[in-house]
């Protein structure tokens, strides 16, 4: 294959002026939204005020994204990549340590309300009006149980849940308690911090799910001698009584 033809194949690959420009103005759309959604909510929130805030015209955003619901959906996606969601995966898949996957999953959970928790609400408050949004939801809540029964069923496989603990009501706890609206309830409710929130809902499912590991009990170090001759401390022999003189 000659250098010549790759060069060219490479230079086909790469996106021209109008390909940039129309990907910064469908960011700018969707950073727009993001921001009104949050503010507004989904239902208050027109695809005119959309236009507005984004420095665009209305058709400029049904040509680049689509409809209001397509703005949801598509600010969807972003949450995938953010949250790290395959590194988690992976981990469940081959980690050894329970602790260490228990925390993995509470982390997860956390960073998706902390860092995405306008888009949820946009997705759960649209949902009501729109079926697309209501089956992102759905769809959002299979992989959230998915999720959760891979976990439980690799603690089982490890032998790590408590006794009388199967891993079907494992699932169950743990899609309760990592769902981003504990999160959600907790910091924006009860005003915790997401590192409280964090900390109880990880212990909570070590000490409901998890057996209590074997306390290793230290050795104390033997007494030093006290200063004096070698077997000083010892006890004495007693001198042998000689028998008296008849």
């Amino acid at each position: 294959m000659s250098t010549d033809t790759g060069k060219a194949g490479l230079a086909r690959k790469r996106p021209n002026r109008r390909q940039v420009s129309a990907a910064a103005t469908r960011q700018e759309i969707l950073l727009a939204a993001r921001r009104l959604f949050a503010q507004h909510g989904f239902a208050r929130t027109s695809v005119a005020d959309i236009a507005e805030e984004a420095g665009v015209s209305i058709p400029t955003i049904y040509a680049s994204v689509g409809q209001k619901q397509a703005l949801v959906i598509a600010l969807a996606g972003f949450i995938e990549l953010g949250i790290g969601a395959a590194g988690t995966r992976t981990l469940v898949t081959t980690g050894t340590d329970p602790v260490e996957l228990i925390a993995a999953a509470a982390h997860l959970n956390r960073v998706l309300q902390e860092r995405f928790g306008d888009i949820l609400e946009a997705l759960r408050s649209g949902a009501s009006v729109e079926p697309a949004l209501a089956e992102v939801v759905a769809n959002g809540s299979r992989l959230h149980r998915i999720g959760s029964t891979r976990l439980a069923d690799r603690l089982e496989k490890l032998g790590a849940l408590r006794q009388g603990v199967a891993a079907g009501e494992a699932a169950d706890v743990i899609a309760l308690l990592t769902d981003a609206e504990s999160y959600s309830t907790l910091v924006g409710t009860y005003h915790w911090t997401f590192d409280r929130a964090e900390t109880w809902i990880t212990e909570t499912l070590r000490a409901t799910l998890l057996k209590d590991r074997p306390t290793v009990v230290q050795r104390q170090p033997s007494p030093s001698r006290p200063p004096g001759k070698p077997g000083a401390h010892r006890t004495a022999r007693l001198a042998p009584v000689e028998k008296p003189v008849i």
